[in-house]
């Protein structure tokens, strides 16, 4: 019983497409240790001085995999959630034109 499942599934195993998304950090963490400077003596005030914003800028990018291949990365504007309407729009806009080339072997049947 077990045989008969996994070998009816080796046909619909193209026909997925694995998504994944991840927030990354646009600016670096400022650590002292990691930027010191050897002087004879004291340094100006503007190098001590460091800015940073209280929330830092981030990027979303979205990508996915499937049995042939994979998508390229979507780079999604600060502040936008990607649930169910953005999804979609995703797979409509981005995927869908390429899918041809990721689901080749299944476009035939």
């Amino acid at each position: 019983m077990n045989f008969y499942w996994a070998d009816s599934g080796a046909g619909r195993r193209g026909r997925i497409l694995f998504s994944d998304e991840k927030w990354f950090d646009v600016e670096r963490a400022h650590n002292r240790q990691n930027d010191r400077v050897r002087l004879k003596g004291k340094p100006p005030l503007e190098e001590k001085m460091t800015t940073r914003r209280q929330i830092p800028k981030q990027v979303m990018v979205w990508t996915g995999i499937t049995y042939t291949g994979k998508t390229p990365l979507i780079f999604v504007d600060e502040g936008v959630k990607v649930q169910g309407p953005q999804c979609c729009a995703i797979l409509e806009n981005k995927v869908s034109p390429g899918a041809p080339r990721y689901f080749r072997d299944e476009m035939r049947t």
